[in-house]
């Protein structure tokens, strides 16, 4: 019967106005902004109105509105909004409730502990209701706890401290899944601990962070991105990867889909290879992975070294500076080898041929290798 109700049910239908009366208000906070969320979008920038409700015969309307005169007026738990702005004071009468500090803990639960809040159990009769109901008790109670001290500020910080809530929530048990949740009742893995999807953009910025570089990145800016960047996971594979647009789709995925997989997948086989010839192209001290091993280093290397021969052009040929053809340069390098058959290997990485000025090769006049007291160990001419 409510439904079919015509007389602004929401004012007058007890059915509606159950929800309505707190509701109402609080949308009423709004009224500088229409639907699209513009600042008095209305011609004149006096409203933000719809004209089917200025317009309309028998409208309520009077010049110089802002809100519904058929609505309940902007307000908040039984105030009525005042003071210029509707939103600011909204905004003011929200942070002073006693209730928002643990809302706001809530509010961000799910994005740092990757499950929803617990809720209390219905059913006295489920076969677990008393293991429900304790791990909702205790998390409750440190819920509240928490907004406590959020509202006082944590140790010397000011209060409603965003950053420093998000640190006492990841360093206590509830994400770490660490001791002191009580243990008078067996939990269930699930109740403790936080592990949970990275979005598309956390796993962009853990790929550029180990890397260097995003899935796609492209060298020159893109001027229709606002960051001037466009990358596959922040632009093309983002809702193919559980993630959201704030238009349509507005909750992401928490759990993975066989179209995340492959998104996930097609990203290894992509990156993996240019990883590594673009960490070797950098300095060795600065890359992201490769740090202290070369290109000619296997997984079998024990030790090894490259060096740089400075080499002169005469003629047809090429010869070692200062030492000539008769005067070999030596090199020494030292490692450590582990007892057992181990293979020496001495290569020219750069052998280059042009026949019109000559051929580049390297002799290699003997080997020889000692122990840590300088005994001959192997010697090759």
């Amino acid at each position: 019967m409510a439904l079919a109700d015509t007389n602004n049910p929401t004012m007058n239908n007890p059915a509606c106005t159950v929800c309505h009366q707190n509701l109402d208000p609080v949308a009423g906070a709004f009224e500088d902004f229409g639907n699209e969320g513009w600042y008095r979008d209305q011609w004149g920038g006096k409203d933000s109105l719809p004209h089917t409700y200025k317009y309309s015969d028998g409208s309520p309307y009077q010049n110089g509105d802002t809100w519904f005169r058929d609505m309940r007026v902007p307000g908040f738990n039984g105030m009525i909004a005042s003071g210029g702005s509707s939103i600011q004071w909204l905004g003011r009468r929200i942070a002073e409730d006693s209730r928002f500090a643990t809302a706001a803990i809530k509010f961000w639960w799910p994005a740092i502990m990757g499950e929803e809040v617990k809720r209390a159990p219905e059913s006295s009769g489920d076969v677990d209701y008393q293991i429900k109901l304790a791990a909702f008790t205790e998390q409750n109670d440190f819920i509240e706890e928490l907004g406590q001290q959020f509202a006082q500020g944590f140790g010397d910080g000011q209060p409603f401290n965003a950053k420093d809530l998000f640190v006492e929530m990841m360093m206590s048990p509830w994400f770490r899944a660490s001791t002191g949740i009580s243990t008078s009742v067996a939990y269930q893995a699930s109740d403790v601990g936080s592990r949970r999807l990275l979005t598309p953009e956390e796993l962009a910025a853990k790929t550029e962070s180990l890397l260097g570089w995003e899935w796609g990145q492209r060298d020159e800016p893109d001027q229709w991105q606002y960051d001037e960047q466009w990358t596959q996971l922040g632009d093309r594979y983002r809702i193919s990867y559980g993630g959201i647009d704030s238009n349509g789709i507005k909750e992401r995925s928490r759990a993975l889909t066989s179209l995340m997989s492959n998104v996930a997948e097609k990203q290894a086989v992509e990156m993996a290879c240019p990883a590594v010839v673009m960490d070797f192209a950098k300095t060795d001290g600065q890359r992201n992975l490769f740090n202290g091993i070369d290109r000619n280093t296997t997984p079998n290397s024990k030790a090894g070294e490259v060096y740089t021969i400075e080499t002169k052009a005469f003629g047809e040929s090429f010869t070692v500076e200062e030492h000539g053809e008769n005067n070999p340069e030596t090199f020494r390098y030292s490692g450590v080898l582990a007892t057992g058959n181990n293979a020496v290997k001495v290569g020219f990485l750069n052998d280059w041929y042009d026949p019109n000025v000559g051929d580049r090769n390297l002799h290699v006049v003997s080997i020889s290798v000692k122990d840590s007291k300088q005994r001959s160990i192997l010697h090759f001419d």
